[in-house]
């Protein structure tokens, strides 16, 4: 289906527009890791794929967000890249303290990050909003 040989899926997601999202890693070279972010429809047809890149870690856990654009957490470099609903990156934020361990969205305008002694919490603005004011 999606993976080949030498990959596998490290976190699958489903959005409110039934789109099936899957973060893949190559486990090929451990020194050069290669990432991939797929976007499916409910029957597997791909609607979106585009290659993460970073120096290393592992993009294991994601959240859909409401305008369609999704987070992505890199939990080894403490990176959240925020993808458009085509699957590309609008957006890398890199000022977390310490490790990332999960990422979520509470409520419609709450994203919550969980380091390894807190939570994060953050008050957002998607984009249907902002096209509003």
């Amino acid at each position: 289906m999606t993976c080949r040989a030498n990959e596998f899926i490290t976190c699958i997601r489903l959005n409110s527009k039934n789109q099936l999202a899957l973060s893949i890693q190559d486990e090929n070279n451990p020194l050069n890791r290669q990432f991939r972010f797929e976007l499916r429809d409910l029957t597997l047809n791909t609607l979106h794929t585009i290659s993460l890149d970073t120096d290393s870690g592992i993009f294991s856990r994601m959240t859909p967000l409401p305008d369609g654009c999704w987070a992505l957490l890199n939990v080894d470099n403490n990176l959240v890249f925020i993808l458009d609903e085509q699957g590309v990156v609008i957006d890398k934020i890199d000022r977390f303290p310490g490790p990332l361990y999960n990422i979520a969205l509470i409520g419609e305008h709450t994203i919550v990050i969980r380091t390894v002694k807190k939570l994060l919490f953050y008050d957002v603005e998607f984009g249907e909003e902002r096209q509003r004011q």
